[in-house]
């Protein structure tokens, strides 16, 4: 009951703390602060490893090896076409940062 309390409440920070700093982010637009931003985002997800990832274990025990790779296969392709996507939607304007902000944002959410 505690573990399964513990891997929540990770999860919870990693996906809702995240996806509050991605809003922050939209909205600011000094460098410096949007710099900090993101540090403080990616320490959020620091707590996705124990709340997110432990679940492979948990699911699988047998299989957590082919389960996990299958789970880094398809979080790693939005890395591929990630950077794509926003090629097209980023012009030189700072406000239109704010549309792929938006959309990073709600893929937390989506959990």
């Amino acid at each position: 009951m505690i573990t399964n309390l513990f891997y929540g409440h990770c999860a919870f920070t990693a996906h809702f703390g995240s996806a509050l700093f991605v809003i922050l982010m939209a909205q600011v637009e000094n460098r410096t602060v949007s710099i900090l931003l993101l540090c403080a985002l990616m320490g959020c997800q620091a707590a996705a490893i124990t709340g997110v990832q432990a679940n492979f274990v948990d699911l699988a025990p047998n299989f957590s090896g082919p389960v996990f790779s299958i789970g880094n296969f398809i979080s790693a392709t939005t890395g591929l076409f990630g950077p794509i996507m926003v090629g097209f939607i980023v012009t030189e304007a700072v406000s239109a940062w704010k549309d792929p902000y938006n959309t990073f944002m709600s893929g937390y959410f989506r959990h």
